[in-house]
């Protein structure tokens, strides 16, 4: 008799680093994403950005995060739906702090230090 397996497959993922500072995302599914920061990242749709979660309504090169000192500063490259902390339309480089929530297109990152 032929034994029945399971389609479900685990996907290993490498330990994430919770004391650095990261954008933490998490699709519908229920799969969270971790993005550490270390020097900078990009965020758009296009696949040379650090960040590309494949959601079409974010710029192809949407918005900038670098550290500067002991700050984490996000910064929109004029995307064409804004970049969002906490809900506002960012207007120039805004220091992040632990617990905000960045919108980029119609996908949200709550930010940890």
């Amino acid at each position: 008799m032929d034994e029945m397996f399971s389609s479900d497959v685990a996907v290993l993922e490498p330990p994430v680093d919770t004391s650095a500072p990261a954008l933490r995302y998490e699709k519908d599914t229920g799969r969270i994403r971790h993005f550490p920061i270390g020097e900078s990242i990009r965020i758009g749709r296009h696949p040379y950005n650090e960040v590309s979660v494949g959601d079409n309504s974010m710029s192809r090169f949407h918005c900038w995060v670098s550290k500067d000192n002991d700050k984490i500063i996000i910064e929109d490259l004029g995307s064409s739906n804004g970049t969002l902390v906490n809900g506002a339309a960012i207007e120039e480089p805004t220091t992040l702090r632990p617990g905000d929530r960045v919108t980029v297109g119609q996908s949200d990152f709550d930010f940890a230090a």
